[in-house]
């Protein structure tokens, strides 16, 4: 089977996507897993979407619409919450840690006055 190249204009909006995924955290996104096993991705702007990791899919109209072009799996449907989910997790996860040593040394400095 015959790969199909990109298209100038795919490549260009790939590439952008790619951009925009490495700048979730910056940007104001924030992420939470729910009890089903989803992620729930927050945008700064107040919309919600949901991720499942698994199936690689997400409910923004981004890829609700890229999906109808192509195949979910292929590497070219996707969006910048898949892209970026695991660095905004990461991200997420190192900020809280910096917090709670935070919390913990101004405990300590209070103990000690």
């Amino acid at each position: 089977m015959k790969e199909r190249k990109a298209n100038l204009d795919e490549a260009r909006l790939l590439a952008n996507v790619r951009q925009r995924a490495a700048n979730l955290f910056e940007d104001g996104y924030r992420a939470n897993t729910t009890n089903s096993g989803l992620v729930e991705i927050h945008s700064p702007c107040g919309a919600s979407y949901e991720i499942d990791r698994k199936a690689k899919t997400c409910s923004c109209p981004f890829f609700v619409r890229i999906s109808q072009v192509k195949q979910i799996g292929d590497p070219d449907c996707t969006c910048k919450h898949l892209l970026g989910l695991a660095k905004l997790l990461a991200a997420q996860k190192k900020k809280a840690q910096q917090l709670q040593i935070r919390r913990h040394n101004r405990i300590q400095w209070e103990a000690l006055a």
